[in-house]
């Protein structure tokens, strides 16, 4: 027996939603590596949030070019799993940044 992921119309084994998972955790550290050793272009790439995208645990909260790559590549990846999956994900920062 297998589990799976079930939604309205379609099931996912669990094992490929898992790999969907660990495969977009791996990107997500490549790119923020990537970011991390071009130290100048990070600075560049660099936006405060606004008071509403903000958390507000924080009094200075920010956002990078690295943060909206990572959660475009997660909605690409999970989204080819499943849109349904995707619309019940709910990523932390805004997918958009003025550069």
């Amino acid at each position: 027996m297998s589990l799976c992921y079930s939604m309205a119309a379609e099931s996912i084994p669990l094992s490929e939603l898992l790999q969907c998972i660990v495969e977009c955790s791996q990107k997500a550290a490549r790119i923020a590596q990537i970011f991390r050793d071009e130290n100048d272009l990070f600075q560049l790439l660099v936006e405060e949030k606004t008071e509403i995208e903000k958390n507000k645990r924080f009094v200075q909260d920010f956002k990078t070019l690295a943060d909206v790559l990572v959660q475009e590549t997660i909605k690409r990846d999970v989204g080819v799993q499943g849109p349904e999956i995707f619309d019940n994900i709910r990523l932390m920062a805004l997918n958009s940044i003025i550069v």
